[in-house]
C-alpha cells in the first residue's frame, strides 16, 4: 500500500468503509427492494421479537433521518413485513424475507471479513467506541 494512503485520516476510512458498506449491501438487496435503513429497521424488529414504537425510533434516528424512519417503517408495514399493534412485531412473511436477506448478507459480511481475525475487528470497534466517547467530551 502507498505510504502516503497510510497518513490519510480516520475520517476519511470511516466514511469510505461506511460508503463501500451502503454501496455493497445496497447493490447486493436491489432485486428485494430493500435498503440499508430498511435492512436495519426489519433486522432489529426481528432480533428483538417485539419492540416499541419509541424504543426502535430511538435506536434507529440516530442512523438515519425522522422522515425516511418513518417512510421504512410504513413501507415494510405496507409490505406486510412487519405489523404494530402496540409493538412492532415481524409478521411471518417478514420472518422469511429476513432469513433470506440475512444469508446474502453472512456471505457478503465473510467476504468483508476476509483476512481479518476476530481479534483484529474487536479492536477496531473498541477503537472507534473510545474515539466517540473521547469526541462527546471535547
Amino acid at each position: 500500500m502507498d505510504a502516503g494512503i497510510n497518513k490519510l485520516p480516520i475520517g476519511y476510512w470511516v466514511k469510505k468503509t461506511d460508503e463501500l458498506l451502503t454501496r455493497t449491501f445496497e447493490n447486493a438487496h436491489k432485486e428485494n427492494k430493500l435498503n440499508k435503513n430498511g435492512w436495519q429497521i426489519l433486522n432489529t424488529i426481528i432480533v428483538n421479537k417485539e419492540i416499541l414504537p419509541e424504543q426502535l425510533e430511538s435506536m434507529m434516528i440516530p442512523l438515519m433521518n425522522e422522515f425516511d424512519f418513518n417512510d421504512l417503517v410504513n413501507e415494510l408495514s405496507e409490505r406486510n413485513l412487519i405489523s404494530l399493534n402496540g409493538c412492532y412485531k415481524p409478521t411471518e412473511e417478514g420472518i422469511a424475507f429476513h432469513r433470506k436477506i440475512l444469508n446474502k448478507q453472512t456471505t457478503i459480511r465473510n467476504a468483508v471479513m476476509k483476512d481479518i481475525s476476530q481479534e483484529e475487528y474487536e479492536i477496531t470497534v473498541s477503537t472507534l467506541q473510545r474515539i466517540i466517547k473521547n469526541l462527546g467530551r471535547v
